[in-house]
Formats: structure tokens, sequence, C-alpha cells
């Protein structure tokens, strides 16, 4: 019997809000190995989401740390970290233990408008808009990009919140690709 690739280590991903990317990230389970979910909000869809398929949430905040949230990772022996849409800057002291494992899910065609708000900046200047995904390091959003692609050429053609939905398929579709070239 063939065996189809191997299944890459454990993989925790970080979420803020509803957990649509994370979804997608759950629902390929045979590729992807997603042991843990770390939200900052502790009312986050997603975490609701990450539950329903039986994974574990831990809920980061100010009193856990950095430093605590790494042991964390070790002792579930997580190998890799995706961001999807995890809106907290991560410090340079916790990256240096991640170097190339964390990779993060951006909403513009990079190095265009980096941090915040991306989506709607580049909707309202009328610029292409689509996603990178990217690996993370201390100066945001300007890691090397492993793949990106557009979206939306007339972003104006559309309302901001069609607009979200086809970067939202996008980011699921490149997470697919991005699976099977670094993980």
């Amino acid at each position: 019997m063939l065996s189809g690739p191997r299944k890459p280590g454990p993989v925790a991903v970080f979420i803020s809000g509803g957990g649509s990317t994370l979804q997608a990230l759950l629902e390929m389970h045979h590729q992807i190995d997603v042991a843990l979910i770390v939200t900052n909000k502790k009312n986050a869809l997603g975490a609701v989401k990450a539950k329903r398929f039986g994974k574990k949430v831990i809920y980061f905040n100010k009193e856990m740390g950095f430093d605590k949230l790494n042991e964390i990772l070790k002792q579930n022996k997580i190998n890799f970290i995706v961001l999807a849409g995890f809106m907290k800057i991560i410090p340079e002291f916790f990256l240096q233990h991640w170097i190339n494992r964390i990779i993060n899910i951006h909403p513009s065609m990079l190095p265009l408008y980096p941090g915040l708000n991306s989506a709607e900046r580049s909707w309202e200047d009328n610029v292409n808009m689509g996603v990178s995904i990217h690996h993370v390091i201390p100066e945001l959003d300007a890691g090397k990009i492993l793949i990106q692609q557009e979206s939306l050429q007339t972003p104006k053609d559309s309302t901001l919140k069609e607009a979200q939905m086809f970067l939202r398929r996008t980011e699921q579709f490149l997470l697919r690709e991005i699976v099977f070239r670094c993980f």
C-alpha cells in the first residue's frame, strides 16, 4: 500500500477572532496535525470551532506571558506555528525559539499594507487586493514571503465585505498550498 506525503509534526494555530482560516486548517486533518489552539480573546469564535473539533485551546493573556507560552508549546511537542488572525505582536525573544517555524497569513500583497487594517486600506485605495503568507521575523510583516496571490483586481467594484470574503477564500486556498510546501 502506498502512503501519502508525511504528515508534519504537531502544529499550533494562534487566533484572535472568528477562526475561518483555523477551520480550513482543521478540515485538513489528513495533511496537518493541528494539536493546539492559542487565543488571546476569551470569547473568540475560533476557540469554539476548535473545541468542536476536539482540539485543546489555551487562553493567552498578560499574566501568562510569552515565556510560559513557549513552555506550553514545548510540552505539547509543537513543531510549527501558524498565525491565523492573531492580533498581538510577538516579541523577538520568543521568535528566536521558532526561527523559520512561524508563518503568518496576511490580507494584503506585502510589502504593501503591513500591520493592521490591511484589507480596509487596500480596498480604500482601490489597489489589487490579495493574501501573503510569510515567515515571521521581529519586523512587522517583513519576513520572507512564501506564497502570495491576488484576490481582487478592482476592489471598488465590490463592497468591503465582499472583498474580505474573496480574501478569506484566497487565504484558505493558499493555506492548502503552503501545507504541502513548508510543513
